[in-house]
């Protein structure tokens, strides 16, 4: 709520500072246009007339002055045949811009509306929802068990119902974070859906909905997806799938998406920032298109949102500036501007683009169409980052971002730890209860460490059942005492395999940067002291011993 308030105090004030703007741009406009139009023009009079007219073009209407924006988009067309044949104005062309300038004045006078807000997110949290709380609908006491216990073990608190009467009265006084149905309750095939919609009305809005079931026909998928689900499961299903989906539901993006916006015009620019901002991104403003190489470098943006009217170049040529790097050839470019030819357009992204969108454009719509793009944008770079079947970053990627840390805290003098760990006896457990318990075991490692680990700390799929952890900001004791925890954790999983309980514990080894200032050395020690874990027994956490000096 206090940052909602921020971000329209914020806009409020953007809204003034553009009317003041706009009272000195009009003036400006008009005395330029007097000396073009008498022959005496100074030497950036057109480009500046040019420039002014395309900012209101494509800012009037964000700032809730239309009609300016629709005056500046034909002020444009005006004068931009005028400053590119630098010839002598007619009297055509003197009296339509004469009578355009009128009309701007007027719609400069104009009372401003309300700016636009930014749009709300699906990743936005449900308020009034309890974050952990899991509402399981089932009437098998045996997949009531199995379900929350795994639940439970992975942070849910789960409560179990096995009748509609008794789920109705407690979401009247609670709201879950989910619910867990499954469509055949009592013998009727279809109580799931009924349930659902008697739910949403009791609980007076939509609540996240998992339906599971033994159902696989399209008529239920259908009927599920009309019911609101947000996943479907089929019977029998894995327990891990299931927290993979209730974890996409209850827990915030943990890293926002990052977008590079170039544009020129400070006050839009802040504006489409603060916008972005609000919605949970981190946008970074470029505002001297010779700044974008470093800000892209720092940033390594997912989406780039650029005017294609520039100071010095357009965005089109700063976007084959941008493809001329490998490296950027799949980062999205989306070209702002008012060009509203289809056309032109068509040109704009056939030269590295990969949308257009026209201004001026309300900050509510920019936020849902930098979320859609953002989102396809990160999903394709996943599948070339990370590991498909863990989630985590694969061994290539990982081993970027070691040494990429490693230089961050060497210019930070700042501590760094990097962790590999060991599923124990593992082969045995393929080789005894078959590859796909083998399968769900990794898996529960990989989400435990997701949810046990910070933010900040990056983990990898290092090989077919070894993982690597880099801890910035960490020594080697602490790296070893987060790792502890996290080993105390995975040990107390129990796996259910026909009537009896598996448990699986892993073998860690931690090192820092006393035993070596490389990834290369770190990696070695920390393989060194995961093999004196083993070697002692496993299911331990060793720390590499810190490197001598002669």
């Amino acid at each position: 709520m206090e940052h909602a308030t921020r971000t329209k105090d914020f806009l409020k004030r953007t809204q003034r500072q553009f009317g003041k703007r706009l009272a000195r741009d009009v003036a400006s406009i008009a005395d330029i246009w007097r000396r073009v139009e008498a022959g005496e023009p100074a030497a950036d009079d057109l480009p500046t007339l040019v420039r002014l007219v395309h900012g209101l073009a494509g800012s009037g209407a964000t700032f809730g002055y239309p009609a300016v924006s629709k005056v500046g988009q034909d002020l444009e067309a005006a004068v931009s045949p005028i400053a590119e044949t630098q010839k002598p104005v007619t009297a055509r062309q003197r009296k339509h811009v004469a009578e355009l300038l009128v009309s701007l004045r007027h719609a400069a006078r104009e009372r401003a509306g309300a700016p636009d807000r930014a749009a709300r997110t699906g990743s936005a949290s449900r308020a009034g929802a309890a974050g952990n709380l899991i509402f399981l609908v089932e009437d098998d006491p045996q997949q009531v068990a199995t379900i929350a216990g795994e639940l439970t073990l992975f942070g849910y608190d789960v409560q179990r119902f096995s009748r509609p009467r008794t789920v109705l009265q407690a979401i009247a006084r609670t709201l879950p974070a989910a619910v867990v149905i499954d469509i055949v309750l009592d013998g009727d095939r279809d109580a799931g859906f009924a349930l659902a919609e008697r739910l949403r009305k009791t609980a007076g809005r939509a609540i996240p909905l998992i339906f599971a079931s033994t159902r696989n026909d399209f008529d239920a998928r259908l009927t599920a997806i009309r019911a609101g689900a947000d996943h479907y499961l089929v019977k029998p299903f894995d327990p891990i799938l299931l927290i993979d989906c209730l974890d996409s539901i209850t827990i915030p993006n943990r890293d926002p998406y990052r977008v590079l916006i170039v544009e020129d015009d400070r006050t839009l620019a802040a504006s489409y920032a603060e916008a972005l901002k609000s919605a949970g991104m981190r946008p970074v403003v470029v505002n001297d298109p010779r700044r974008l190489l470093d800000e892209m470098e720092a940033l390594d943006p997912e989406l780039i949102v650029m005017d294609v009217f520039l100071p010095e170049c357009t965005g089109i040529e700063l976007a084959k500036i941008i493809r001329q790097d490998d490296a950027n050839t799949a980062v999205p470019i989306v070209f702002l501007s008012t060009e509203a030819r289809i056309d032109e357009q068509l040109i704009a992204m056939s030269f590295g683009g990969d949308d257009f969108l026209t201004k001026p454009i309300a900050l509510d719509q920019l936020v849902a169409s930098v979320v859609s793009r953002a989102q396809r944008a990160r999903a394709l770079r996943s599948l070339m980052t990370r590991d498909s079947f863990t989630g985590l970053l694969n061994r290539a990627s990982f081993l970027d971002q070691l040494t990429m840390a490693l230089a961050g805290a060497k210019r930070t003098g700042g501590k760094l730890s990097v962790a590999l760990l060991d599923i124990d006896r593992f082969k045995q457990i393929n080789d005894t209860h078959g590859h796909a318990v083998g399968d769900r075991v990794i898996k529960s490692l990989a989400r435990l460490m997701q949810q046990r680990l910070r933010k900040s700390d990056v983990i990898g799929r290092y090989g077919g059942e070894e993982f690597a952890v880099v801890l910035a900001g960490t020594g080697v004791a602490q790296a070893a005492r987060v790792m502890d925890e996290v080993r105390e954790a995975f040990g107390a999983l129990r796996y259910n395999i026909e009537g009896d309980q598996l448990l699986v514990t892993f073998s860690c080894g931690v090192a820092d940067l006393t035993s070596s200032p490389s990834a290369s050395g770190l990696l070695e020690a920390a393989d060194q002291a995961l093999y004196r874990a083993k070697a002692a027994g496993r299911n331990r956490v060793e720390a590499a011993q810190r490197k001598t000096t002669k």
